[in-house]
């Protein structure tokens, strides 16, 4: 039989009345003996319920007939078995219990062998190590929970996860299946020189433990196979990976926003895994990728509860990204559901269980039908799970796991037991007795018999009042006892000052027993029950929710849609800088196709064409950015380890950052995003166009440009007092030319070994560099050091190198020239540390005069967005004039970045990349009108200042919403 926890077994008694009070006081304090001749059943038939078979299927007055923890049967018409102990659930409703898909264990820290990072732990198996917490597992079942994930809660590669009954006992009898996932986080040390300290740094990782678990497996395969090479080193860690790897086993991804989505899906790709995505409940706003993909959910209920502001005036650190989120969050479930993308349900992210069904509500205000809501709860989780067959419905053969409730759970149902397999848990036990209603009352009091009305109603707990000569005395205390009403009042003014007990038995509609007066006295009394209290019918006015609308980015100055592209467009009567050898041309229309400058001349017509009336505007090639740090996530440098050419920029591109906008109403199209310059080698860079309003961040990256790798000389990568290398400037040189060679031996080791070879991330990049397929972007301030840095790369054959910041590349201008070197300057900043002490605003025309391809950079956003007047301090400082100041940062780090071909110039066949001035786009009173990209318009003046004022309205409108519901 099902042991069954929480209920009381005492049956009611009737015996003289205080003896019967202190024969129940024993009883409860000594409790019933135990296994004394016990034969409990182990066959039950629970019938007369109403049976929520799954989502889609509902039995009226059904009956389930379970066995020895399994349903042996199910329907309307079933044959009870004689062996059957029947339990009559009339007016009850039975529920699948609830799985919870994504259930977060901490496991005890100890010191553990680890691969490459202590969060580093694939092998982990959740089965030998999981302790449960009854408590917490307790409060789940209290919410209908009757199966978990259990799921290793720390690290970039966590380990495997299993899934567990909810009932007490031990974990090998409650263990249903194992090696359900192998879990991953983008998890790095934060403020920490541990490796990884950045979100790329994990990306980063997580591909190298892939590429050595499948060198791992080539190189055992090798050698069980030729013999011929020493016996490798077996690697627990790797090889717990081969099932993920070679065998379809699916690897669950947690995430903390929508843009991770896509990284876990260039993952995906890269190694052909089989993926689960825990979602962060950001998914609304990347519906066609998910739909598209059909990669299952684990979705958290977890929105956004409390923001950090009690008034207005505290709400303006509040980012209008942030207050978005917060009126969105809840739309989250109804927004897949309508796009046809399966999910489940996690609790994951809650501070308080207690919040579970409350946010379930508002989901389903929202629009989620309860249908779906039962099927993201018990089904989807049992399918992405892999436990169907077991689990998620009330099927024949499934386990026994199932909720009773009183009515429909998602409204005002409550839950009164929790069945899992051979256990019954009760939630909350039922009456024996219902005395809500209108009862009439007989006292007979020594002095004579008194007739009186009591009215009791059932509400949060039991209340009512006693009615004598139409005055109301409220009752002062109303308690059940098995199937005795103990009642408490105020008896004066029935003629007995003070406070007055009654007790009785409620039987068919009667109520009898006996009653202590303030004196001590005892009397009689009996009763019968006349009619129920008509509930006040409470209208409560209907909340209406209007879906907000998305914007992309979903933040300031985003729109609904994409700007619109336009197969021709004529741009008429415009004075034009080329930044070619044609220089600027008076008067000229430019004809765009297809997005690209198709004619460039005087006069120009084409049919159904976008006229853009250009008379008294000057426009420019979009001006390009070569040394940027915008639009990244997290970290800009992986600071764990001396050189980590293995990370990339492109893995963590934010195409939210407002800084892409920004530059884009200063008239910058294109950025070169570097990696910081903490190390001597540090990642890979990567040239994003402003595409504002994309959602994957990949269609930022302008691709035909020729990759870069970042390298830092100087003060910033050197270790000052920490106890590692480099300490000085020719540790520096040492680590880079040692890493050189390093690359050396790879490329020849590629080229020679028979046995298979580790792929290496980090040599890979820097034998890029050595071929001549990577160009070294060079942080380099002095010119000792960037002489240094030449010498070494004509060591090794290296034809291309950027110097960045530069600021004594004038006093090396010829060296510089017979190399043929870059260099990417400020316009007139010097002096502000040791090593910049040298610097002037003359450096950037010295080198433009003496013929070195030079640029001038941003380093950092505020400066970006008015790169044309730092370029215009070169005609003060050298005397360039207008065309050559604006070549600065337009065709000379096109040049630099190897996309010239494309970008750079207004000449015919390239992208149509260029903004309208209203006027000289070198002074500092012209203004951006617009900024076009590949033929569309990504800002608009005009549109900016209307995007102002519905961002303003939006913030106030949000801000004011959330604070009338907090004070609610």
């Amino acid at each position: 039989m099902p042991e069954v926890i929480g209920s009381n077994p005492i049956p009611p008694i009737n015996f003289n009345f205080n003896f019967m009070k202190i024969f129940i006081i024993l009883i409860l304090l000594i409790g019933p003996t135990k296994n004394l001749r016990q034969n409990p059943p182990n066959v039950f038939a629970l019938k007369n319920a109403k049976i929520i078979i799954n989502s889609q299927k509902v039995i009226e007055n059904g009956i389930i007939i379970v066995r020895e923890g399994k349903i042996e049967d199910v329907g309307k018409n079933v044959k009870i078995p004689s062996d059957a102990y029947e339990i009559d659930l009339s007016g009850k409703w039975i529920y699948p219990g609830f799985i919870e898909p994504y259930f977060l264990y901490k496991i005890e820290e100890k010191k553990r062998d680890f691969y490459l990072s202590p969060k580093v732990h694939p092998e982990i198996d959740i089965t030998e190590l999981i302790l449960f917490d009854e408590n917490l597992i307790k409060k789940y079942r209290e919410n209908g929970f009757t199966a978990a994930l259990f799921v290793p809660s720390e690290g970039i590669f966590r380990g495997k996860s299993a899934v567990f009954s909810l009932k007490e006992g031990e974990k090998n009898e409650n263990l249903i299946k194992k090696d359900i996932f192998q879990h991953i986080a983008f998890e790095y040390y934060i403020r920490e020189k541990e490796y990884p300290n950045s979100l790329m740094g994990a990306i980063a990782l997580i591909r190298q433990i892939f590429y050595d678990a499948i060198w791992h497996k080539e190189i055992w395969d090798y050698y069980e196979k030729n013999k011929n090479i020493p016996k490798p080193v077996f690697i627990n860690s790797l090889s717990s990976l081969y099932p993920f790897l070679y065998k379809n086993h699916r690897v669950c991804f947690e995430i903390e926003d929508d843009i991770d989505i896509y990284r876990v899906l260039k993952i995906k790709k890269e190694f052909n895994l089989n993926v689960v995505i825990k979602g962060s409940s950001y998914e609304y706003r990347q519906t066609e990728i998910l739909k598209k993909e059909k990669v299952p959910l684990i979705i958290p209920l977890n929105f956004p509860e409390k923001l950090d502001f009690e008034t207005p005036e505290e709400a303006i650190d509040i980012s209008l990204k942030e207050l978005l989120h917060f009126e969105y969050a809840p739309w989250n479930p109804k927004k897949l559901w309508e796009n046809n993308i399966e999910f489940a349900f996690t609790t994951d992210g809650l501070k308080d269980i207690k919040n579970f069904f409350k946010n379930l509500k508002e989901v389903i205000k929202r629009g989620l039908p309860e249908s779906y809501v039962l099927k993201a709860l018990t089904e989807n989780p049992a399918k992405i799970l892999g436990i169907d067959n077991l689990l998620g419905s009330i099927e024949k053969g499934k386990l026994a796991h199932f909720i009773i409730t009183d009515g429909n759970i998602f409204k005002d149902g409550k839950i009164y037991e929790v069945w899992i397999e051979d256990k019954i848990y009760k939630i909350k036990e039922e009456k024996f007795i219902k005395p809500s209603g209108k009862w009439e009352i007989t006292f007979y009091f020594p002095e004579g018999k008194k007739t009186v009305e009591i009215e009791i109603r059932e509400e949060e707990k039991l209340k009512g009042e006693i009615i004598f000569e139409n005055e109301k005395i409220p009752l002062k205390k109303i308690e059940i006892n098995f199937k005795h009403l103990d009642i408490l009042f105020d008896s004066e003014k029935i003629g007995h000052k003070g406070l007055t007990f009654i007790s009785g038995i409620i039987e068919k509609g009667k109520y009898k027993g006996k009653g202590i007066l303030p004196c001590g006295k005892e009397f009689n009394f009996e009763g019968i029950f006349k009619e129920e209290i008509k509930k006040e019918e409470k209208v409560e006015k209907e909340e209406t929710y209007e879906e907000p609308k998305i914007f992309y980015p979903p933040c300031e100055f985003g729109r609904e849609f994409l700007p619109k592209e336009n197969k021709n467009i004529l741009i008429k009567n415009a004075r034009i800088w080329t930044c070619s050898n044609k220089g600027i041309l008076e008067g000229y229309d430019i004809l765009i196709k297809d997005g690209k400058f198709y004619k460039i001349g005087k006069n120009l017509k084409e049919k159904n064409a976008l006229i853009i009336d250009a008379n008294g505007k000057d426009i420019t090639p979009g001006i390009i950015d070569p040394h940027s740090h915008i639009g990244v996530k997290g970290e800009i440098s992986e600071t764990g380890d001396i050189v980590t050419s293995e990370v990339r920029i492109e893995d963590v591109i934010d195409p939210y950052d407002i800084s892409i906008y920004r530059l884009l109403a200063g008239g910058v199209t294109v950025s070169n995003i570097l990696h910081g310059s903490a190390n001597p080698i540090g990642g890979q860079n990567v040239i994003i166009k402003h595409k504002w309003g994309v959602k994957n961040p990949d269609e930022l990256i302008f691709k035909k440009g020729f990759p870069t790798l970042k390298f830092a000389l100087g003060e910033n990568p050197k270790y000052g007092e920490d106890e590692k290398f480099p300490q000085t400037r020719m540790g520096i040189e040492e680590i880079i030319k040692d890493k050189f060679k390093e690359a050396i031996d790879y490329k020849y080791q590629k080229m020679n070994l028979k046995y298979p070879l580790r792929k290496n991330l980090e040599i890979e990049p820097i034998l890029e560099v050595i071929e001549n397929k990577r160009m070294p972007y060079v942080h380099a301030y002095r010119a000792d050091e960037m002489l240094a840095f030449l010498k070494l790369a004509k060591e090794f054959g290296i034809k291309k190198v950027s110097f960045q910041h530069a600021l004594e590349a004038y006093k090396i201008i010829d060296k510089l020239k017979e190399f043929g070197a870059y260099a990417t300057v400020f316009s007139d900043l010097w002096a502000y540390k040791f090593e910049a002490y040298d610097g002037i605003p003359y450096n950037a025309a010295m080198l433009y005069k003496n013929g070195i391809i030079v640029s001038l950079h941003s380093d950092f956003s505020e400066i970006a967005r008015r790169l044309n007047t730092e370029a215009a301090k070169s005609i003060k400082y050298g005397g360039l004039n207008e065309e050559e100041a604006l070549k600065l940062i337009t065709i000379y780090p096109a040049i630099q970045l190897g996309i010239d071909k494309y970008v750079g110039s207004i000449e015919e066949g390239k992208d149509a990349d260029f903004v309208i001035w209203d006027g000289n786009p070198i002074s500092t009173y012209s203004k951006v009108i617009e900024t076009w990209i590949e033929g569309k318009k990504y800002f608009d003046r005009e549109e900016d200042l209307k995007m102002r004022e519905r961002d303003e309205k939006e913030r106030f409108r949000i801000i004011q919403k959330y604070l009338k519901e907090e004070k609610k």
